[in-house]
């Protein structure tokens, strides 16, 4: 499972490692404590692979705005 790192600043993770802003990290252990107060604050969020996604999924269009005169 992979998650990206959204704060503007430096972040550790349980084991010491140190992720920047914008990365994608592997090996978050959300059942550790700290990394878990991270994913809860919304420092580290779920990154969605195409392998999780089905190949015949297409993303949800947006609704259409009506336009008025």
């Amino acid at each position: 499972m992979s998650y990206l790192v959204t704060s503007g600043h430096v972040e550790s993770l349980h084991n010491g490692r140190m992720v920047g802003p914008g990365e994608d990290v592997t090996g978050v252990n959300p059942r550790h404590p700290h990394d878990k107060r991270l994913i809860d604050r919304g420092v580290l969020v779920k990154r969605v692979t195409k392998r999780a996604r089905k190949s015949g999924d297409k993303p949800a269009a947006e609704p259409q705005k009506e336009e008025t005169t």
